[in-house]
C-alpha cells in the first residue's frame, strides 16, 4: 500500500470526461474551420483569376470590334476610291472627246473623207493615251 500512496488512480470522473468531449469537439471545429479558411482562400484566388481572365475577354473583344470596325472603314473608302476611279476614268474620256472635238474643229478642213477622219481618231487617241497615262 505505501506504493501506491504517491499515485492516484483515480477514473476521470463525469465532468472530465465532458471535457474531454468538449475539447474533441472543439478541436475538430478547428479542424473544420481551417478547412473552410483555406478553402475560402482558394475561392478568393480562382475569382481573383476569373476577374482577370473577364477582363483580358473584354479588351480582347473591344479590339475585335475595333479591327472590325476599321475593316468597314476601309471598305467604305475603298467603295469611294473606286466611285472615283470610275468617274475620272469617265471624266478623262470626256475631256478626250471634248478635246478631240475641238482640234476636229480646227483641222476639220484638212481632212474631209470620212476614212482620213477615222485615221484621225485614231491618232488622237494614240496620242491621248500618251499624254493622260
Amino acid at each position: 500500500m505505501a506504493d501506491n500512496k504517491g499515485q492516484s488512480t483515480k477514473k476521470p470522473t463525469d465532468s472530465q470526461k465532458k471535457l474531454q468531449e468538449s475539447q474533441a469537439q472543439v478541436d475538430e471545429v478547428v479542424g473544420i474551420m481551417r478547412v473552410n479558411v483555406e478553402k475560402v482562400l482558394e475561392r478568393d484566388q480562382k475569382l481573383s483569376e476569373l476577374d482577370n481572365r473577364a477582363v483580358a475577354y473584354f479588351e480582347i473583344s473591344s479590339l475585335v470590334l475595333l479591327v472590325k470596325d476599321l475593316m468597314i472603314v476601309m471598305y467604305v473608302l475603298q467603295q469611294g476610291a473606286s466611285q472615283f476611279e470610275q468617274h475620272a476614268t469617265k471624266l478623262k474620256r470626256k475631256m478626250w472627246w471634248k478635246n478631240l472635238k475641238v482640234y476636229d474643229d480646227s483641222f476639220g478642213s484638212y481632212y474631209s473623207s470620212a476614212s482620213d477622219s477615222y485615221y484621225w481618231v485614231i491618232y488622237w487617241y494614240q496620242l491621248s493615251n500618251v499624254v493622260y497615262e
